[in-house]
């Protein structure tokens, strides 16, 4: 998965790369390995927010965290676009699995 890091308003952070890695081993259960992703960065107050950008199963999906590090608000940008792939694909199965259903077992009485 091909990641692209912007920083907004902060220094680069060295340390948050292992998270980073940690994440897409998470996400690469879900998408496929040509994906893009794109995390940023910013400092509003003494709040830090973490905007995530992936392009992967013909969708962007964007979702934003913030949390009072650097490390939290990454962590729960990346728990956000979890669940959102969690529920995309979800509905995506129920949609299929109701168009080819089973048809309705036949009841002979034999009596």
């Amino acid at each position: 998965m091909n990641v692209q890091v912007n920083w907004h308003n902060i220094p680069a952070s060295p340390f948050i790369e292992p998270i980073i890695a940690r994440e897409i081993g998470r996400l690469e259960k879900h998408f496929p390995v040509d994906g893009q992703l794109g995390v940023r960065f910013r400092q509003e107050g003494n709040r830090y927010r973490a905007r995530v950008h992936a392009v992967a199963m013909g969708r962007d999906w964007w979702v934003t965290g913030e949390g009072d590090n650097l490390a939290e608000g990454l962590n729960r940008a990346f728990d956000a676009l979890m669940r959102k792939v969690g529920e995309f694909k979800r509905y995506t199965k129920d949609r299929i699995n109701k168009r080819f259903q089973r048809p309705k077992a036949l009841v002979i009485d034999q009596g």
